[in-house]
């Protein structure tokens, strides 16, 4: 899963938009000389952005043959169900750069989940002056990796990001689909890193000495391809070392697909017909290629550097007729209660007091809305500003009393002082009408999960793994609803079905999500299974 552009692919400056816009702080209202914010969704995403009216739903509607055109060629079975990506597309870098962090080289970025969120969903986000084939990669790379997700229980991070990015790079031309172009990242014969063009496109060369044999690759684990999300500073040698394992990950996947060997070929894609039946990948690889891997170690080492790379082209039935799409204007509030959420959240006093102030803002422009409190809620809550918490949830619930997210939301807040006071977390500190109240209304993966556990909690095992079962079934890619599901099932002795749910979440938890308590979590239950 890629998480930022790198800025090798990027070229930030569009000469047509300089000048055109009056200068303007960064995160600007339209009440004080800002663009307007409009949101407009379709059952695939939601698109928040400040760009023209019409603009945005030229962009929404190629955001919508995008998707659809990969889910044709990746052959995903139609009606599978799914939670829709938010996008978030800025006019202008600096608005962007203001909720991007530090990093002033980077054009887009996507992340599994806002810190701010109580519920996770998938975002991407990107300013307009990113060029269009990058916002492509961006986009495709991350939907490939959910059509990926959904096909297959488990793949090695070598696969996941060699088929993610090979998926990224297709582009659409009278209709047929042409994948397999250079992307981001390729190999070259050259000793030094180096930057290339294609096009309007820049692809960072990387020295095919440094890249990693084929048995390397394949053994390579998380923390090869994503290292340790929880450090916060990572060294120039870890980048450097994702860098080459995720080229080659993909140049890898290049090689057998669109490569010059036809039986690679036939004999990969029977590779990942035994992987989606369920074998393991180490196991089917080196069934379908260990006698032969010599010849492919040198093989791939030969095609590394090769830059005349041939496409699969698949023809796409034309664009259907799309569903008209659901939009409306922002009000002040809603745009300060996005920026807030974009925002950077870190222990940095200048990044809480950003947050809070676009929160205050919000209050102040509309201070009876209920989802104004409600966002400033949940804020004091993750910062342990309790008090504050109860009055801001209080009065959102006060106008609509069985909003689920109001309500999960108050169930969070229980949570976190539970935490902060030591409790036991089998103590069940949320009151038994709360999780009732919740339980009628629920709705989302996150609500369904929460009351299922709570349920569970209380002693009503079956009523609460029902509970989970239909967070998991709303969202088939909820990792934390199969974490709750294996903790529950081991509770009952299902010991076989809670480590098929354990590696299920262990497979699908992003990128940025560390693994480490999963893989304790799993340890834990194969040893009441053998005793």
């Amino acid at each position: 899963m890629k998480h930022l552009v790198a800025p090798a692919i990027l070229l930030s400056l569009a000469i047509a938009g300089i000048g055109c816009s009056p200068v303007r702080d960064p995160l600007t209202c339209s009440a004080k000389g800002g663009p307007v914010w409009r949101r407009l969704s379709t059952k695939h995403f939601v698109l928040h952005t400040d760009l023209e009216a019409q603009y945005a739903r030229t962009m929404a509607a190629d955001f919508i043959r995008m998707y659809e055109t990969l889910a044709f060629v990746m052959q995903r079975p139609p009606n599978t169900p799914a939670i829709p990506v938010e996008i978030v597309v800025f006019e202008r870098r600096s608005d962007f750069y203001e909720v991007e962090g530090m990093n002033r080289s980077s054009g887009a970025y996507f992340t599994p989940w806002l810190k701010g969120d109580l519920e996770p969903t998938p975002v991407v986000v990107m300013h307009d002056e990113v060029l269009r084939e990058e916002v492509r990669d961006t986009f495709q790379h991350e939907i490939a990796h959910r059509f990926l997700h959904e096909r297959f229980v488990r793949l090695p991070p070598w696969l996941d990001e060699g088929l993610a990015q090979y998926y990224a790079t297709m582009h659409v031309e009278e209709g047929r689909a042409y994948i397999g172009a250079p992307g981001f990242l390729d190999f070259s014969d050259r000793p030094f890193f180096w930057i290339s063009w294609n096009g309007n496109s820049q692809t960072t060369q990387i020295p095919m000495f440094k890249a990693p044999s084929v048995r390397a690759l394949i053994e390579a684990d998380r923390s090869t391809f994503y290292g340790n999300y929880e450090q916060e500073d990572v060294s120039e040698e870890e980048r450097e070392r994702r860098t080459i394992y995720y080229g080659a990950a993909w140049k890898l996947v290049h090689f057998f697909l669109n490569g010059p060997d036809d039986l690679y070929r036939n004999r990969f894609l029977e590779f990942l017909r035994e992987v989606q039946s369920g074998t393991g990948a180490r196991e089917a690889f080196l069934k379908a290629f260990e006698r032969d891997l010599p010849q492919i170690e040198q093989g791939f080492y030969r095609y590394l550097a090769n830059a005349r790379l041939d496409r699969l082209v698949v023809s796409v039935p034309p664009s259907r007729e799309a569903a008209p799409l659901e939009e409306r204007v922002f009000d002040e509030a809603e745009a300060h209660i996005l920026w807030a959420r974009l925002l950077p959240r870190t222990n940095q006093k200048e990044h809480t007091e950003r947050v809070s102030r676009h929160l205050e803002e919000a209050v102040a422009e509309n201070p009876k809305s209920p989802e104004v409190r409600f966002h400033r809620g949940v804020f004091y809550a993750q910062e342990k500003q309790f008090d504050k918490s109860v009055a801001e949830l209080d009065i959102a619930l006060g106008a609509r009393p069985d909003d689920p997210r109001y309500l999960l939301a108050r169930i969070n807040l229980y949570e976190l002082q539970a935490k902060e006071n030591k409790t036991a977390p089998d103590a069940a500190p949320v009151p038994a009408d709360i999780i009732e109240r919740l339980a009628r209304v629920a709705v989302s993966p996150a609500q369904l999960m929460a009351v299922g556990f709570l349920t569970a909690n209380q002693g009503r095992i079956n009523e609460g793994l029902q509970l989970i079962e239909r967070a998991v079934a709303v969202d088939p890619l909820c990792w934390r609803c199969q974490t709750a599901r294996a903790v529950v099932l081991a509770r009952v002795e299902r010991y076989q079905e809670a480590l098929e749910a354990v590696d299920r979440a262990i497979a699908i938890t992003p990128e940025k999500a560390p693994v480490t308590e999963l893989v304790r979590l799993r340890d834990k239950i194969a040893k009441k299974k053998t005793r």
